[in-house]
């Protein structure tokens, strides 16, 4: 009865360009941990990479360990060392099967662009490399899901085959660096596009406005019951500090505005607000920039970088204060995370942030620059009864709702 239950499954290819911890990468895992209770899935990681391999749901089939040359590699591509890793393996997939040469033409039109117009992005240049250098899948699919921009999307237009196929979109397209050249035509290939948030489609089909029809809103899954139960692992902070604790989880990159926070801390000191201490969780390409800010500015035992937590949580429910000083989004996951523990929030208006929170009633909005973050958090810090409205209306919200699933079955049907 098993082997024909199995026999009756359907069969998902699901594409991802690696599993480090952010963001996407987590809804991510989050998405297949649902799916896999209707559906068999092939899991491809197209790097090859990240920390989180040990939360890939039991059942899930990872591609990467099989094949002729297996390869999958734990370390962080947000680290310096993942980073180092990430380029040798790189370099091995452009000259294993000579993609370099076959897509040579392509490189040398999108790099001669970047270029130009002063804007270099390796990832970005070589994410269709990537793709046409790894081993093609042999089955054929029910649905592919290409979950993340670039390399994903690509491989799954191009060399998946699949009855239907479905791309996500996470980020702001006009402010990302993908252009229609980059992709070519691939968003042609699919039969639904899912963005995660309104702002994020209505960029998106601005590029595609043929997609329009077919591009429609997913957001992101998160686990409430299990973010609050990790939250109560560890021991949190424990360096004794009896002020007000500022948090913020980010990658340290230019889109997620460390040096904004670092400013706005450096205007609550000079604006005469102490016994304030502000965190920064994550790691990045911007971390040694960002630790001269701290120097330049004096704020070594004010501003802390913790670097990448494998747990957050227990870090975050500690916090009197969360804030998301970011330049731009898709739909920030680490917002979700805040409220679902509750927190008071600050969240700048960049775009992709704006249908997170209702202003003043869930949480605070700040104009994308440090005056204004800092502004919005000495309110709060001044604000008890403030904070404690935004906190019980944040911990109300409800992330986790799997109605989604049903579409993509639909899609299947």
């Amino acid at each position: 009865m098993k082997g024909d239950e199995d026999m009756t499954r359907k069969k998902i290819f699901f594409a991802v360009n690696t599993l480090s911890k952010a963001g996407a990468e987590m809804a991510a895992l989050e998405l297949t941990k649902r799916l896999i209770r209707r559906y068999d899935i092939d899991l491809l990681i197209m790097t090859g990479m990240g920390e989180m391999l040990g939360e890939v749901p039991k059942g899930v089939r990872l591609l990467n360990k099989m094949g002729p040359s297996p390869f999958y590699s734990s370390e962080s591509v947000l680290e310096e060392g993942g980073r180092r890793e990430l380029s040798r393996h790189v370099s091995h997939l452009l000259f294993r099967n000579g993609t370099i040469f076959k897509d040579g033409l392509y490189l040398a039109k999108i790099g001669s662009k970047m270029l130009r117009e002063k804007n270099i992005m390796p990832d970005k240049l070589l994410w269709r490399a990537i793709s046409d250098s790894l081993p093609r899948p042999k089955k054929h699919y029910d649905l592919a899901i290409a979950f993340v921009e670039g390399a994903s999307s690509y491989y799954v237009a191009d060399h998946v085959d699949a009855e239907k196929k479905a791309a996500f979109v996470h980020i702001d397209y006009a402010r990302s660096g993908y252009t229609k050249d980059m992709d070519g035509e691939c968003y042609d290939a699919f039969d639904r596009i899912y963005c995660v948030s309104d702002e994020v489609r209505a960029s998106f089909c601005m590029f595609y406005p043929s997609c329009m029809g077919k591009t429609f809103i997913f957001p992101n899954l998160i686990n409430q019951d299990l973010i609050r139960k990790r939250a109560d692992e560890g021991s949190g902070f424990g360096d004794g500090f009896g002020g007000k604790r500022i948090v913020t989880v980010a990658r340290l990159h230019f889109q997620k505005g460390a040096d904004l926070a670092v400013d706005a801390m450096w205007n609550l000191k000079k604006s005469g607000i102490t016994n304030v201490r502000w965190y920064l969780i994550g790691d990045g390409e911007e971390k040694e920039r960002t630790k001269r800010l701290i120097s330049e500015r004096n704020l070594e035992d004010d501003f802390i970088l913790m670097g990448r937590k494998d747990n957050p949580y227990p870090y975050m429910k500690e916090a009197d204060i969360y804030v998301q000083p970011s330049r731009y989004e898709g739909k920030s996951i680490a917002i979700q995370e805040a409220a679902t523990l509750a927190l008071p929030i600050v969240l700048t208006l960049a775009p992709g942030n704006k249908e997170q929170l209702q202003d003043g009633k869930s949480g605070l909005y700040a104009k994308v620059n440090s005056k204004d973050i800092a502004d919005k958090v000495a309110m709060l810090l001044k604000d008890e009864v403030l904070r404690s409205l935004l906190s019980e209306n944040a911990g109300k919200i409800v992330y986790d709702d799997d109605e989604m699933l049903d579409d993509l079955g639909e899609l299947m049907a």
